[in-house]
């Protein structure tokens, strides 16, 4: 039996206005040998004659759930059935240039690496076209230590240019590596990309970045990034947990102790900012922002942050007001 070079799976939930996109992203690929995994998570919509428009062949593989289990379920559901040589995931709002797997996969021939990262471009409904932002931008090949990786995924070298995107979406994986180290999704909790993201860069011995293709995220209103949830405070204690568990089963969380703190910090501000930029109600800001002072400190203790923080970052938490300390 012939495998396809790649599996490419996704996690889809009432996305269908936009997953046209990205279905012709994948189905005018140069590399022809891929296998489309779509795992239909309880939508509201049926998209079967959707996808009978391409086609049912071996290329693509329906999947659905009558109940909603999550993205990171979605993803396992379709890391046990995906046949390729190397896996890839796809958010179904997102697309890829059309050689993008072509050019990923004759990168992986070539190479020992267990996974390749390309670069990631935030994509807007309306913008200017001379404004780019990219999560990583990688301009020629790198080869990086995974404990490098993981240093730049949590922000350790943003000021030499490094950076490393958390999501799992813009890296391909060899199949074999991920069964080796039976990687697997958390599932039911947010920021899962980050956590499967990390237990796999703990576990590789070569990560390579490519240049010349890119990975299109859509930043859509209304996603699960682009909102609030009150289960995101909830999820955050537990994603910091779980990052702090996988350190110390490894016999890393030394290692990687600063990286850890610097990560719980971006993912508090970030569901921090859900909470202003979607919960209108003054009250209700408060209160969720109390909640997420709890999870924070019952991740990591006071003073366990007092150690990490310099004495400026504090004062200026205590004294955003006040720029010059001088006295007069």
């Amino acid at each position: 039996m012939k495998y396809p070079r790649v599996s490419i799976i996704i996690p889809l939930k009432d996305t269908l206005p936009y997953f046209k996109k990205c279905c012709d992203s994948l189905m005018a690929q140069t590399c022809s040998d891929i296998e489309i995994i779509v795992v239909d998570d309880a939508s509201s919509q049926d998209i079967s004659g959707f996808l009978n428009s391409y086609g049912y062949t071996q290329k693509l593989i329906y999947l659905r759930n009558e109940v909603s289990l999550g993205p990171g379920a979605c993803r396992n559901q379709g890391l046990d059935i995906a046949q390729g040589q190397y896996i890839s995931f796809c958010d179904s709002d997102d697309w890829v240039d059309l050689n993008y797997y072509e050019h990923v996969c004759n990168h992986l021939d070539k190479t020992t690496a267990d996974l390749v990262m390309v670069s990631m471009k935030r994509e807007f409904p309306f913008r200017n076209i001379d404004d780019e932002t990219y999560m990583c931008r990688y301009s020629q090949h790198y080869t990086l230590d995974p404990e490098i990786a993981i240093h730049a995924m949590c922000g350790d070298y943003d000021d030499v240019g490094i950076k490393v995107a958390s999501a799992c979406m813009n890296k391909i994986y060899r199949h074999d590596f991920l069964q080796k180290i039976n990687a697997r999704f958390e599932e039911g909790v947010y920021f899962q990309g980050t956590m499967f993201s990390i237990f796999t860069f703990l576990r590789a011995s070569k990560i390579n970045c490519i240049p010349d293709i890119t990975y299109h995220h859509f930043r859509r209103k209304g996603s699960i990034i682009q909102s609030f949830n009150v289960k995101h405070i909830q999820d955050f204690g537990n994603c910091c947990r779980t990052l702090r568990k996988y350190f110390v089963d490894m016999g890393r969380f030394e290692t990687y102790k600063d990286s850890y703190y610097r990560k719980c910090i971006f993912l508090f501000d970030l569901v921090i900012q859900e909470i202003f930029e979607y919960v209108p109600n003054e009250d209700l800001k408060k209160k969720y922002i109390q909640q997420m002072l709890e999870q924070c400190f019952d991740v990591v203790s006071a003073e366990e942050w007092l150690a990490f923080l310099d004495a400026e970052t504090i004062r200026r938490h205590l004294q955003p007001d006040i720029h010059d300390t001088s006295l007069y």
